[in-house]
């Protein structure tokens, strides 16, 4: 973990996601450290194929350094290459209707299929590079994730494509004003991550294309968003141009949502975090990931 300096809105988060595409199961898992409050939250879940979710989500684990919460561990076996991911427990299967307690187990492993994509790389060290105080720092990788996976009802050879995310900053204090996050694997030979932050009058766009074997970094972004009546997101096109110069044309649909049910935002006034599996198109070839996007005022 990356030390705080003492500064009291600190935060550092770490985590995996993965979708598996022969049984269309969607997995999310992170832990967050807020050294502060000396407080250690996990959130772990579980996009079934029938649209219910199964998951847990607590603050109540023992505050340390350790990456194990509430029986959820993560494991390097490898730096910057290779994990373990478990958990044996209870978690709660919530669908449309009702809600009830299942007991899950899963050993996983994610094994990175790329150098680690530092976004606060070589571009930030241009003097023209917006500074926006809330992204410190964001490590990305994708890697191929496998192994068992039991939800009580249901046991599941896990064969799937990743995401590894590890990111350190200040606590959001209500200047961010949009948050998108894209991360898409097509293959274990092409993959795709792009960041959006934008703070007052200061955007930052960072990210990168894994193409012929290199993370190719992104230098200019656009992004277009198309909502359904009630305002939530379906449709992400995005233009890209990297480093050395080639086009990208992505288009990214959504799914269905992933991760904790969070309720109707919208009844309770909150700011809304949408977090989505998409199906992503790059020039005919196909791939799936998430999305997350902060829907500001909201």
């Amino acid at each position: 973990m990356h030390d705080p300096e003492g500064h009291p809105d600190w935060r550092e988060d770490l985590g995996f996601s993965f979708y598996d595409r022969a049984s269309e199961v969607c997995g999310l898992m992170r832990m967050r450290f807020r050294p502060k409050e000396k407080i250690k939250e996990m959130v772990c879940s579980l996009t079934m194929p029938d649209g219910s979710v199964v998951w847990l989500k607590d603050d109540s684990s023992p505050y340390d350094s350790t990456l194990e919460a509430r029986k959820l561990k993560f494991l390097t076996v490898e730096p910057d290459r290779r994990w373990m991911l478990a958990f044996a427990g209870g978690m709660v299967r919530t669908t449309e209707r009702k809600e009830r307690k299942s007991h899950v187990e899963f050993d996983l492993e994610f094994i990175g299929l790329n150098e680690v994509f530092n976004h606060g790389g070589p571009s930030d060290e241009q003097e023209n590079a917006p500074r926006i105080p809330q992204l410190v720092g964001l490590r990305e990788q994708f890697g191929r994730v496998r192994g068992r996976l039991s939800t009580g009802l249901e046991e599941y050879d896990v064969n799937a494509l990743g995401a590894y995310r590890n990111s350190w900053r200040l606590r959001d204090d209500g200047s961010v004003s949009a948050w998108t996050w894209m991360s898409c694997q097509f293959s274990e030979t092409h993959a795709f991550a792009l960041s959006r932050l934008a703070a007052g009058n200061e955007q930052r766009d960072s990210g990168f294309f894994f193409i012929g074997g290199k993370n190719l970094e992104i230098a200019e972004a656009t992004l277009a968003i198309r909502s359904d009546t009630s305002g939530d997101p379906r449709l992400f096109d995005v233009g890209i141009t990297d480093r050395e110069g080639a086009g990208h044309k992505v288009i990214a649909s959504t799914i269905r949502r992933v991760g904790v049910p969070l309720g109707d935002v919208r009844a309770r006034g909150d700011p809304a975090m949408h977090e989505v599996l998409a199906r992503y198109n790059l020039g005919g070839s196909v791939g799936y990931g998430l999305v997350e996007h902060l829907l500001a005022g909201r």
